[in-house]
């Protein structure tokens, strides 16, 4: 599926003292966690909590007060293009692309300015198609998909990239229940062979227990706990953070079930 020789530089993402503000409106304040290399890290919290704005920040979409570092290594441009691969909850697709053509954007932090992307680049694209079980969409206008099959194409984009690091914005929220299950066992099937970081904000905490390796847990943009799945994923915590009560059961394939309980 991958080229030969075009290794990942998985680290290590280090958020210190993230401070986000939108005008008057400070959306984020002194947010601190970590990331361990080769591990699958879940944000999550209630709507408004600040879970898009932490991911867009990692990827430098908005400005920021504070340190994001991978390794030791502080990155900008074109550089962190090369470190680090982003999947919006909604992705930009523009007029008279075909979805091949717009797959094949991801390699383009890996061109220098005057080249043109080869013949492997093109292969790169085309097994991760069929892996997405996008193949036949390949010619189709991708400005023209569903909303499923345009999250996948925008998952499908950020894997031809190989970053070491792979940011996820609520990654399966257009998808059903079967290509969710799909793309996230590619994900981590691929952060297992190729030691990917990864970043996701989901709102399916079930799902985020069954990938995640630590979960790090938002309220009014600051942290409220930041630990392993079994400190963070907890019936007390979770109630009192999302205002109504949940049950935490075991899963028969790994993780836990939970589920939010009637009031009445």
């Amino acid at each position: 599926m991958r080229a030969k020789g075009r290794p990942r530089h998985s680290r290590s993402v280090n958020v210190q003292d993230l401070t986000v503000r939108y005008g008057d409106a400070e959306i984020l304040s002194g947010v601190t966690f970590s990331a361990e290399s080769g591990q699958w890290t879940t944000i999550i919290g209630a709507n408004g909590a600040g879970k898009s704005t932490i991911l867009k920040a990692i990827v430098g979409v908005v400005p920021y007060d504070g340190s994001i570092t991978f390794g030791k290594h502080a990155y900008r441009g074109r550089e962190l293009a090369r470190q680090v691969a982003y999947v919006p909850q909604r992705s930009e697709f523009p007029e008279g692309m075909t979805t091949a053509e717009y797959v094949l954007l991801g390699r383009t932090a890996h061109l220098n300015w005057f080249n043109h992307e080869s013949k492997s680049d093109r292969d790169h694209v085309a097994a991760i198609l069929d892996r997405l079980d996008l193949d036949s969409l390949a010619d189709r206008a991708v400005a023209e998909l569903s909303g499923g099959e345009a999250q996948r194409v925008g998952m499908a984009r950020a894997l031809v990239q190989e970053a070491g690091t792979l940011i996820l914005d609520e990654p399966t929220s257009a998808l059903d229940l079967g290509n969710q299950i799909a793309v996230l066992e590619l994900v981590d099937e691929l952060r297992v062979e190729h030691g990917l970081t990864v970043i996701a904000a989901m709102h399916d905490l079930t799902t985020a227990s069954r990938f995640g390796h630590k979960t790090v847990l938002l309220e009014d943009g600051r942290v409220a706990a930041d630990g392993p799945n079994a400190e963070v994923l907890s019936e007390e915590l979770l109630s009192a953070h999302y205002g109504t009560p949940v049950k935490v059961m075991d899963a028969p394939d790994g993780g836990v079930v939970i589920v939010p309980l009637r009031q009445s």
